[in-house]
């Protein structure tokens, strides 16, 4: 399992889609005034802790090494969390169910290109 300080968790409440999901995915964690969430909650699930984000991560084949940035949003007018998954060889972006765990990926989209 990755490290908790390779996961950094934001609720944006940013609409994403098919369509865009690898460009908008590109300025998640740059945005002014958008903080890191700390805990989960019953409406984020375990996806917005670092524990949480590296269960959906293993259950979507990331390698270990990997830094994974989430963002707690929507997918298509549903709730879901985007998966920043950046590594040695470029990034890509996961969109899944807030439900998203080991043995239950909950995938919606992606793998996207970064970019």
């Amino acid at each position: 399992m990755g490290s908790a300080s390779a996961v950094t968790v934001y609720r944006s409440g940013h609409a994403y889609t098919a369509a865009t999901l690898g460009r908008d995915v590109t300025r998640l964690g740059a945005t002014a005034g958008l903080h890191p969430l700390t805990s989960d909650t019953p409406t984020t699930g375990p996806i917005g802790t670092a524990k949480g984000a590296w269960a959906c991560a293993t259950a979507l084949g990331v390698p270990s090494d990997a830094r994974l940035v989430v963002d707690v949003a929507t997918f298509a007018g549903k709730p879901a969390a985007i998966l920043r998954v950046e590594t040695s060889t470029g990034s890509v972006a996961y969109a899944v169910k807030r439900s998203c765990t080991t043995g239950s990926p909950g995938l919606l989209a992606g793998p996207a290109i970064v970019g």
